[in-house]
């Protein structure tokens, strides 16, 4: 049953990680062969520049997918920016940095808090600080967006809080 589908997603994933990583080792390797070898260095330094931009651009993904819920909550039915989305979307970019600054630099003086939450925002925050809460059992299908900033930023904030606070025994 549910056991063994868990097993064996757990074990794909643990095969998948470690192909993944000999894959990786084995281009390093092949990568540093070719570096030391006389001849084509010019040909290997740009072979190495072009593996290390494919490393980089793994880590960039959470970026894209929180420039793909901002085209979607933003960008209109074409899917495009123009210039007046554009400049929404970074007046809410800002005006969310703004809140968390005034309540956490300002007013309580949690500074590091502060920084922490700004560096980690994310695109799951950033959704959920967007799409108000829906009831689906009841039926409740409509994407409905919040009206208000202040409120969910404070909101979320608040939760991530919690999450990061030791239980009290």
């Amino acid at each position: 049953g549910i056991t063994a589908m868990t097993v064996a997603f757990a074990l794909s994933r643990l095969v998948f990680f470690v192909l993944a990583l000999a894959a990786f080792c084995v281009r390093c390797i092949i990568l540093g062969s070719k570096l030391v070898t006389p001849g084509n260095f010019i040909r290997a330094v740009l072979e190495a520049m072009a593996f290390l931009n494919s490393c980089v651009g793994t880590v960039f993904l959470d970026q894209q997918l929180q420039e793909r819920l901002f085209l979607f909550v933003f960008g209109g039915s074409d899917a495009e920016y123009s210039d007046g989305e554009r400049a929404l979307r970074n007046a809410y970019r800002c005006r969310v940095v703004k809140e968390i600054w005034q309540n956490y630099w300002e007013t309580r003086k949690e500074r590091a808090v502060a920084i922490a939450f700004i560096a980690t925002l994310d695109h799951y925050d950033i959704q959920y600080m967007i799409i108000a809460k829906t009831d689906v059992s009841a039926g409740d299908h409509r994407l409905v967006l919040r009206q208000s900033v202040d409120a969910d930023v404070m909101d979320l904030v608040e939760r991530e809080r919690q999450a990061l606070q030791p239980p009290v025994d």
